[in-house]
């Protein structure tokens, strides 16, 4: 089940700053949780981390199952130049 907003706005989860004339009206995330996890290279990455933060999970397989997708990357970091492509 998702967060409800205003959990995520009060938890400063997601916060979106808004610069019209420099970003073409588009949102920017600023200083928040999101912001700090965030060290993706691909909008696949970048979509499924954002999933797990606004949904995160009770499950304690789904948890460790997250966690070793983490740590396979951790370990692997000679070849993200290779995935980034």
């Amino acid at each position: 089940p998702a967060i409800a907003p205003e959990v995520l706005l009060s938890l400063n989860i997601f916060v979106d700053r808004h610069h019209p004339s420099v970003h073409g009206g588009k949102s920017r995330d600023a200083f928040s949780l999101w912001s700090l996890f965030n060290n993706t290279s691909s909008k696949p990455g970048e979509k499924l981390l954002r999933s797990w933060f606004a949904r995160p999970s009770l499950d304690l397989e789904v948890l460790s199952q997250r966690q070793e997708s983490i740590a396979f990357v951790i370990s692997r970091q000679e070849l993200l130049p290779q995935w980034k492509t």
